[in-house]
């Protein structure tokens, strides 16, 4: 764990000393509060990258190198549409 993100809902923000540990803080360590911006987006936590991972190793190879040429014959196709009744 490398963050901790938490809404404020109009009470006291609470963190847990559990939560500190696992971030590995320890006593006599400074820790900064800051807001995060609308831009910013939270890393997602160690579960989900490995299930993010997991789903794109399992992705891997699934297209064979037909199934990739015939995608690039619809798509190719399919622009070339695109592109004659967006100049009409």
């Amino acid at each position: 764990m490398e963050s901790i993100i938490q809404r404020v809902d109009d009470e006291d923000l609470v963190i847990s000393r559990e939560l500190l540990r696992q971030l590995g803080v320890k006593p006599g360590d400074t820790v900064e509060i800051r807001r995060v911006t609308e831009t910013e987006e939270a890393a997602p936590e160690a579960n989900e990258r490995a299930r993010r991972l997991e789903v794109l190793r399992s992705l891997r190879g699934i297209w064979s190198d037909e199934d990739g040429e015939v995608f690039e014959r619809g798509r190719k196709e399919m622009w070339e549409t695109w592109q004659s009744s967006a100049s009409s």
